[in-house]
């Protein structure tokens, strides 16, 4: 589960904090950069044609995968963060599933402007699922730098791979696509002889992205060998094996998680497989549920979910109640919906199992759902009103949005008016845009670039110009450079084809290669000739890796055959470990004859460098699944991102 593709550096990086985590250093890699922000997205509908959408996660190319807003939370030291938004009264006890403290957030940094991102750190590496609970557990286990850790959890909506089978060969005709498509299954075959072999790599990182490959390929084929998977000697191994088992979609597939689910262990064994072994079948089960129900994922998986929380140990509580709520946010039933309501009311239970079961509140069809949300929306704990904020957000009924604006113009906390305004914005119309317009032209240096992302959604499926030229405007008068990633960002995200000069100055322009990166990101979401004309001129003279790492994926977003040969220079150019994964990544995006034929060469390589040949397996893998990637991305968006445990930051990493 190498963080895939999804946009790579835009990743934030969080210091290293789980005991299962990657060793630190360049060995480690995810699909994300190691050094502040970074950016990428999935959405229902997306510009970028593709044969299967990309939610979240695994491929960037960074050393580590411990996430400062993409993985795993906390400091390598531990202890509480004191920054703006924690909300983890002072003295507070850190331990366990993560403090029940209110407290009074601390005041934003420099005078009411946002606080500064995180330093470069490692970035943990290939997805791995960690365990246990957060090794930091504050209210706010992120550095509330809030937008881009917010566009992190939220790229992969807006920004997808291309699957290999979008591609077509240049002659027409039935016999033409059909073989086409035949040369793609004879590519499925050959590489999953590979991926097979490769799960006895010596390297965990070759195995765990083996797993997640030929969980991608799926089908009653790969379940013996995911099953062997979970006597692994690494944790993280099994972890994946256990999320890869349901992404397979495979019926011989149900009845072991199943099993794990409720016990912890395979049917007939007396060891459990992980300590938090059920709560990640739970999560697998979801993946299968909602990939395969009428394939054996089917309504009896329902009921072994709710067996597992009557079953499970007061020591595993929390991560299995909390993987439950991920379960009912990907594949809804009444029972668990009914627990989600419990679980939200009840002070006893922790954070992050609180605000997951508040966010759980979008996908219900309870009458009362908006009344309770209203609630939270005006608790006097943070996290809630920004859980109850982000579910909002999803929560697309019509009286939602003024309970939305009105929460903002009460709110005092920078981060959580940041996250109203987003959700104002998703919910799009007319009174959402005259809204975020005023706050655009009337709110302090603090806001208004959030403003500016929610307009940019909103202009996604808006015509108006006024939108457009706000933004553009708004951008020109931006006197904070930490936000001009932002504003390029909401620009992209408005596909506002008159800002493509602005967006190819901001790529040359001496701001740091972090912020440019977003530029980079934008003109990818516009697409087209004349955006990948500009990116292709940027590739010939731009000295920073990183930069050209982030052009080649935008690149691939946009998909133009001829660009191949340019993102594979950039792939063997690169020097630096913790950008060789977004690189890889960056070929899989563009998802071609080109990005295959080099991939599979790097996948076979059993002599050369471990961590090349990793990447390689999960790109690939992308780039020939069955089935949509990054399915924890309706996770991962909309939902209150500093309050996530360890494990479940880690498991957002995964590209399956």
């Amino acid at each position: 589960m190498l963080l895939p593709a999804l946009l790579l550096f835009q990743l934030p990086v969080l210091p290293l904090s789980s005991p299962l985590a990657f060793p630190a250093g360049n060995e480690r890699w995810s699909l994300m950069r190691s050094a502040r922000p970074p950016s990428a997205g999935e959405e229902e509908e997306c510009d970028a044609p593709a044969c299967f959408q990309g939610p979240p996660r695994d491929a960037t190319g960074h050393a580590d995968r411990v996430p400062p807003g993409g993985g795993d939370s906390g400091g390598a030291a531990g202890g509480s963060w004191r920054g703006p938004g924690d909300t983890v009264a002072p003295g507070s006890p850190t331990g366990g599933g993560g403090s029940n403290g209110g407290g009074t957030p601390a005041g934003p940094t420099r005078g009411g402007g946002p606080s500064p991102g995180p330093k470069p750190g490692p970035v943990v590496g290939l997805g791995a699922v960690n365990s246990g609970g957060p090794s930091t557990p504050t209210l706010a286990m992120e550095v509330d730098d809030g937008w881009w850790l917010w566009w992190e959890y939220n790229k992969t909506e807006y920004v997808r791979p291309r699957g290999l089978a979008f591609w077509r060969v240049a002659a027409t005709g039935d016999d033409a696509v059909e073989a086409w498509n035949k040369s793609i299954e004879r590519a499925r075959a050959e590489l999953s002889t590979v991926f097979t072999a490769a799960l006895a790599d010596d390297d965990a990182r070759v195995r765990a992205a083996a797993c997640d490959a030929l969980a991608k390929l799926g089908g009653a084929p790969v379940v013996p060998h995911l099953l062997r998977l979970l006597e692994d000697k690494s944790t993280e191994v099994r972890h994946h094996a256990l999320l890869a088992l349901g992404a397979s979609g495979a019926r011989e597939a149900v009845a072991p998680l199943i099993s794990i689910a409720r016990t912890g262990r395979l049917e007939g064994r007396s060891e459990r497989i992980t300590p938090i072994a059920s709560a990640v079948a739970v999560a697998g089960l979801a993946l299968g549920r909602r990939i395969a129900p009428e394939d054996g994922f089917d309504q009896r998986v329902d009921e072994a979910v709710l067996q597992s929380l009557a079953l499970g140990t007061k020591a595993e509580h929390e991560a299995l109640v909390s993987a439950a709520m991920i379960y009912q946010r990907l594949v809804p039933c009444a029972d668990l919906d009914r627990i989600a309501r419990k679980l939200a009311e009840d002070r006893d239970e922790s954070p992050s199992v609180r605000c997951r079961a508040i966010e759980a509140h979008a996908v219900s069809d309870d009458p009362e759902t908006l009344a309770r949300l209203e609630r939270f929306l005006a608790s006097d704990r943070l996290d809630e009103r920004r859980s109850a904020a982000l579910a909002l957000g999803g929560f697309l009924e019509p009286r939602a949005l003024p309970l939305l604006q009105s929460a903002y113009a009460t709110e005092k906390e920078p981060l959580t008016r940041g996250l109203l305004l987003v959700s104002i914005g998703r919910h799009g119309g007319v009174d959402a845009r005259e809204f975020l317009l005023r706050a655009l032209e009337q709110e302090g240096s603090a806001q208004r670039h959030w403003a500016a992302l929610a307009l940019g959604l909103v202009g996604r499926k808006d015509p108006e110009s006024v939108i457009r030229k706000a933004l553009r405007d708004g951008v020109a008068k931006e006197k904070s450079r930490e936000v001009l990633g932002a504003w390029w960002l909401a620009l992209g995200l408005a596909r506002d084809e008159e800002a493509r000069n602005l967006l190819r100055d901001a790529l040359g322009s001496s701001v740091d290669a972090h912020q440019r990166m977003y530029a980079a990101t934008a003109l990818g979401m516009l697409g087209g000739n004349e955006s990948a004309n500009v990116l292709r001129e940027r590739l010939v003279v731009e000295p920073s890796a990183q930069l050209r790492v982030a052009c080649a994926l935008a690149l691939g977003q946009i998909g133009r055959e001829d660009d191949a040969g340019a993102m594979l220079a950039v792939l063997e150019g690169v020097k630096d470990p913790a950008l060789l994964g977004a690189a890889s990544a960056a070929v899989a995006y563009h998802g071609s004859r080109a990005a295959l034929e080099r991939l599979t060469v790097r996948a076979r390589d059993v002599e050369g460098p471990r961590l090349p040949r990793a990447a390689a397996i999960e790109s690939l893998s992308m780039m020939l699944g069955r089935t949509q990637p990054y399915s924890f991305g309706a996770i991962s968006r909309q939902a209150n991102y500093t309050v996530f445990s360890d494990w479940v930051k880690g498991m957002l990493q995964v590209s399956l």
